[in-house]
């Protein structure tokens, strides 16, 4: 477009410059317009050193005296006319001075055209950016009001969010652990990286936001920053690869955030922030990260215990749940926590009345089928919060609740026993009754005695079966 542009202007240059010299050829016998003293040359050698510059207006001086010189040949008159007049000769030996002074003129105008432009054109793109920059501190200062006024609010979301990753599922609570990052920082892709110890690399265990993406299954321990964070449990953030060599060699691209995930003491996994809003990538975003994992931990503790009881062998065949043994394990290992801690733990043992009768008419696999329906009934009431276990008799399961006490304890049979009695039970397609009774009993400070706590639940059961 720039050189079109330039490209017409020299052809009308041009044909100024040719117009005279036709319209002398009109005149033949008075090359360089000498009657009129030369003022159709003189004009458009002007505009022309007005409109190109100095240069322009002396070639054009030249053409044109080139112009009348080749008319005054082809006359037979040489040298021209319109040169015989001492005034006329004065007005062509000062055209070149009025050339150069107009020709000047436009040059320096022009300099300061082009200076005034390039001015423009900088300001207008220092404009642009400060524009883009204005547009993301209103972002920040958006999400700062946002943040301030909802603050109340956001306490309470997170005190619900993490109550909810109190399970003993660990996909659900890893998921809802995903969500709640998701919820506070607005991170768009979010991935949960664990030990795979066969092949000594790193998995995915979880990820959110990566539907129909394709992206890597496994990451090298020394090659990744996500690698880096799970050995040496520390924080990674991408304001790091500023400081740090060692991670900027095996950064990977994507990672904004990377946090080290611990079960207990024992390093569990790195969850990974890979896609995040400029606005919200800051200080405050990491520690909040940081604060919903650290939140989390002591519940995954207990999934991955509760994981490992039942990945042992001592289970039931036939519905697959733990066996008093391996309640018995983790309930003493739960009472010396609590007592550390101070703090309570319940033991509740639904009891199936009948369950004799529906041996006795179904077969023994069949009625262990409706005990096992009673605990996914109470696991998805809990919210996965408390192990489920065989009791010491036939048609028994006990409940192994952490940090409840009396009161919550006697709610939660309440509620348990009104939720079972509403629901419909079959054996097949054969609609079944089930007469439950329960008992229950709470160690808390200065009673946290194994025996004596399964005495009053043995005690309570037998009271009202009398």
């Amino acid at each position: 477009m720039k050189k079109q542009k330039v490209l017409q202007e020299k052809v009308s240059i041009g044909l100024l410059l040719l117009l005279p010299m036709g319209w002398n050829l009109v005149y033949p016998t008075d090359p360089g317009f000498g009657q009129w003293y030369s003022l159709p040359y003189v004009v458009i050698i002007l505009l022309q050193s007005t409109l190109g510059g100095t240069l322009v207006g002396l070639i054009s001086c030249l053409v044109a005296a080139l112009g009348i010189l080749g008319v005054s040949v082809l006359q037979g008159s040489f040298p021209p006319p319109v040169w015989a007049d001492p005034v006329r000769v004065s007005v062509w030996g000062s055209l070149p001075l009025l050339v150069y002074m107009f020709g000047r003129i436009t040059d320096v105008l022009r300099g300061s055209l082009r200076a005034i432009q390039l001015r423009f054109r900088v300001l207008v793109q220092r404009n642009q950016r400060y524009s883009r920059i204005i547009q993301e501190l209103q972002k920040v200062n958006a999400v700062l009001e946002e943040r301030v006024a909802k603050q109340r609010d956001s306490l309470t979301l997170l005190y619900n969010q993490v109550q909810t990753i109190r399970t003993l599922n660990l996909e659900k609570a890893l998921g809802v652990l995903l969500e709640t990052v998701q919820m506070f920082l607005q991170a768009r892709r979010i991935t949960l990286w664990t030990l795979d110890e066969t092949m000594n690399r790193l998995k995915i265990e979880t990820s959110l936001g990566w539907e129909g993406k394709e992206r890597e299954e496994y990451l090298s321990l020394n090659d990744s920053v996500e690698g880096w964070v799970y050995r040496n449990s520390s924080l990674f953030s991408f304001r790091m690869l500023l400081q740090y060599e060692n991670l900027k060699k095996i950064y990977r691209g994507g990672t904004v955030i990377a946090i080290p995930v611990h079960a207990g003491k024992k390093p569990f996994g790195v969850l990974s922030i890979e896609e995040l809003p400029f606005e919200r990538y800051n200080l405050y975003s990491e520690r909040l990260a940081q604060i919903i994992v650290g939140l989390s931990e002591p519940f995954l503790e207990d999934i991955l215990e509760y994981r490992q009881l039942t990945n042992l062998t001592d289970v039931d065949e036939d519905t697959g749940i733990p066996n008093f043994s391996q309640f018995y394990h983790l309930m003493t290992s739960e009472l010396d926590r609590a007592r550390n801690q101070g703090s309570p733990l319940s033991v509740v043992v639904f009891e199936v009345e009948n369950f004799p009768d529906l041996v006795q008419r179904f077969g023994k696999k069949a009625a262990k089928g409706s005990l096992k329906g009673v605990v996914e009934e109470l696991t998805f009431f809990s919210d996965s919060r408390y192990s489920s276990f065989l009791y010491r008799e036939e048609g028994q399961v006990v409940f192994l609740c952490p940090n409840l006490d009396q009161d919550g304890a006697s709610l939660f049979c309440l509620e348990s026993l009104e939720r079972l009695n509403q629901r419909e039970w079959k054996i097949g397609d054969t609609p079944i009754p089930l007469s439950m009774v329960v008992g229950y009993a709470t160690a808390r400070m200065g009673s946290y005695e194994p025996e004596s706590l399964l005495q009053q639940v043995d005690h309570l059961l037998l009271l009202q079966k009398m």
